[in-house]
């Protein structure tokens, strides 16, 4: 779980997401979380994976208010998935949709991990995101 001496949207949602985990009978292997909003627009390596900098990941402290932003944007949905571990912390993936129309009275949050193919490489990232 992730604590702090409050409960921000951000931390309420990343536990939520440990709990999806827990409840789908997956151990996560490290409690530390990179967090990374992914752009619609990443380019891909020759292997097809997302090309994306290292200087994008942020810890959840960093990325509350980004969080809070999104939150009261209007969007009718926010993906918060797990993609896999790169060292010691999980990557957290946020995703938003590319266009929207009028602004929604409420955010759903989804929540999901890794591939199977990610859980069977040891939660390596490795095969989705070339981290530069």
């Amino acid at each position: 779980m992730i604590h702090g001496d409050t409960v921000s949207a951000l931390r309420d949602s990343l536990n939520r997401l440990f709990a999806f985990l827990a409840d789908a009978r997956i151990e996560i292997p490290t409690e530390q979380v990179w967090i990374l909003e992914l752009r619609s627009n990443v380019a891909r390596d020759e292997r097809g994976r997302l090309r994306v900098s290292r200087a994008e990941l942020r810890g959840p402290e960093a990325y509350e208010t980004r969080f809070n932003e999104i939150l009261a944007s209007g969007l009718p949905w926010i993906n918060v998935s797990c993609w896999g571990v790169d060292g010691q912390r999980m990557i957290v993936v946020v995703e938003t949709p590319s266009a929207i129309g009028l602004p929604s009275p409420w955010t759903s949050i989804n929540y999901s991990g890794p591939t199977n193919g990610t859980r069977a490489r040891g939660w390596d990232v490795g095969e989705l995101l070339a981290l530069e």
